[in-house]
């Protein structure tokens, strides 16, 4: 077939060579437009190329592919060199940049001053959509509200507080403290890594889908759902780290093997773990519609906290979970008239919907607290004064209180912890769950420092830079000092533009209390317990982090169990 048939622009009285000709025309245009952009930065300090250095159409890239193992401290060394904390990197097969800051004002700015101007982006949003949908951390405007009116609510209940102790204590007593138990009876070297990240799964999928799924078993069985879901979390971040347009291309040079394993064209491998995802919530949500379905209305308004809009009533075994509260939240749920259960009918969330906003709950709740914790303990034998500290704070509230820590703490005693709070504070300050966070500016803007944004730019406040700046935290910046956040004995807490770690104005994260209860119950109970972590042979070292989505350690942590 000749090449005419599919072009056939000849028989139009268009030549060959005159297509060529403007084809060539056209691509000359571009790289002159891309060269122009990028020689184009004047002496505006506000436009002026401050960070890595960039190359017509590459871009920055070519830096960006160098320092993939260490991107947060490369950032970081721009960043603290940068007189307002804050640079621009040009993006590859763009004439926008990636402007990245470490100055609470500009944090201000982008997260409450001028929040409509900055949402996640169409561009973020894609590239996160396979694992997390249409999900509150993936979606803007009024999808966004309408999911954070729902999740405010349940996130704001008495009765879910004393929920998550009862998960945290039951999880803590029956797994973990045996696991540690038993791998010092062994002697064996564990990873306390994915011992914090198996025990933050199975509490949260209990919490959020009423399932267990006995990943801190003392055997550490294989968990498919649990596995697919940390290569998807991987596989997701390579998919946002590039420009959707080079993206595209080493995807495809990727698939016929003319690039290395950098794995961002394994499309289908991220299409099968999330199948995987999808297979085990979907039929998750089916089962709970059905139990709930067959369930009579008095039995609804006996036995499930979801009529009760003050968050008074009693939690049962197994149906107080997120996902029936969500499959459940109507502001008519008590009426009887037939119209009425019509309407609630039509506006039944979807499963789609609800696998949504499980996937992201899931993500929020398990990895942000389990590599907190893991950071935490990494920096605590560093730190003996630290530990001892703690450890009189959580026996003198014991002693107070007639108990011992078999008895487990109540949140009562949790909020008393101020020296607990402070310390797993000052640890995510050096060591954020989330890194860095960014958004899209939807119009032309400029930053309270004079940085200039343009319509598209991505813009990422570097939460890991941060809590790494001088101006922001001392000298000492890179000490780890409990004492930085009390004051005569109390803690408290820095101003969330400074401290972005939960985020800040109206995306400031719902679960921030959640996962402080969870993390001061474990470390409280792990440092009242006979059981210490004692890490291998240079572990003590700084460890190498992975490319995914949260601050993961790339090798994991790995110890031993010893008795004190």
């Amino acid at each position: 077939m000749r090449l005419e048939q599919w072009f056939p622009y000849g028989s139009h009285g268009v030549s060959w060579p005159s297509v060529g000709s403007a084809l060539l025309v056209m691509l000359m245009g571009s790289v002159i437009y891309f060269i122009w952009n990028w020689a184009s930065d004047s002496g505006d300090f506000g436009r002026r190329r401050r960070g890595p250095k960039s190359y017509p159409i590459l871009g920055a890239q070519i830096e960006i592919s160098k320092n993939l193992n260490n991107l947060y401290a490369w950032a970081t060394s721009y960043l603290e060199k940068d007189p307002t904390h804050t640079i621009r990197v040009r993006r590859p097969l763009s004439s926008s940049y990636v402007v990245i800051t470490a100055n609470p004002e500009n944090v201000e700015h982008m997260l409450k001053t001028n929040f409509d101007n900055y949402p996640k982006g169409a561009t973020v949003l894609e590239g996160l959509r396979p694992l997390l949908g249409h999900g509150i951390f993936n979606a803007d405007g009024d999808m966004w509200k309408s999911q954070r009116k729902v999740a405010s609510h349940e996130f704001s209940t008495r009765t879910l507080r004393d929920f998550v102790v009862e998960f945290v204590h039951n999880e803590t007593h029956e797994r973990l403290l045996p696991v540690l138990a038993e791998a010092h009876a062994d002697g064996r070297v564990i990873d306390i890594q994915d011992v914090f990240l198996r025990f933050a799964f199975d509490n949260i999928c209990l919490l959020g889908f009423g399932y267990d799924l006995g990943c801190l078993d003392p055997s550490f069985p294989e968990v498919e759902f649990a596995n697919a879901f940390d290569e998807a979390m991987v596989l997701t971040f390579k998919r946002v780290l590039l420009p959707q347009s080079l993206y595209t291309i080493v995807s495809i040079l990727a698939r016929f093997g003319l690039v290395g394993d950098f794995g961002i064209g394994a499309e289908s491998k991220l299409v099968q773990h999330v199948q995987i995802i999808d297979k085990f919530a979907l039929a998750l949500i089916q089962k709970r519609r059905e139990e709930l379905q067959s369930r009579t209305e008095d039995d609804d308004k006996s036995e499930l906290d979801i009529a009760d809009r003050k968050g008074t009533s009693k939690f049962s075994q197994g149906q107080s979970d997120l996902l029936s509260r969500f499959i459940q939240f109507d502001d008519e749920v008590n009426a009887h008239d037939d119209e009425a259960e019509q309407k609630r009918k039509d506006r039944a969330p979807s499963d789609k919907y609800l696998r949504d906003i499980l996937i992201n709950f899931v993500i929020a709740g398990r990895d942000t607290s389990s590599l907190a914790l893991t950071w935490f303990f990494w920096l605590l034998p560093q730190y003996p004064g630290v530990e001892q500290a703690i450890e009189a704070e959580v026996t003198s509230i014991l002693r107070a209180k007639g108990k011992t820590a078999a008895d487990g703490f109540d949140f009562d005693d949790l909020k008393e912890m101020h020296y607990v709070q402070a310390a797993i504070t000052e640890s995510m300050r050096l060591y954020p769950p989330v890194p860095t966070d960014s958004k899209t500016a939807l119009a032309d803007d400029r930053f309270p420092d004079g940085t200039v944004i343009g319509k598209g730019d991505r813009v990422v406040f570097h939460c890991y830079a941060m809590g790494r700046m001088q101006d922001l935290w001392g000298p000492d910046c890179l000490e780890f000092k409990p004492e930085r956040f009390l004051h005569d004995g109390k803690f408290v807490p820095a101003s969330s533009f400074k401290y972005p770690i939960f985020q800040a104005g109206p995306r400031i994260c719902m679960g921030k209390e959640m996962a402080y209860t969870q993390m001061k119950y474990i470390i409280a109970s792990v440092i009242s317990s006979p059981y210490r972590f004692k890490l291998s042979p240079g572990a003590e070292k700084l460890p190498a982090s992975g490319l995914s989505l949260t601050f993961k350690m790339r090798h994991g942590l790995k110890g031993t169990v010893h008795k004190v």
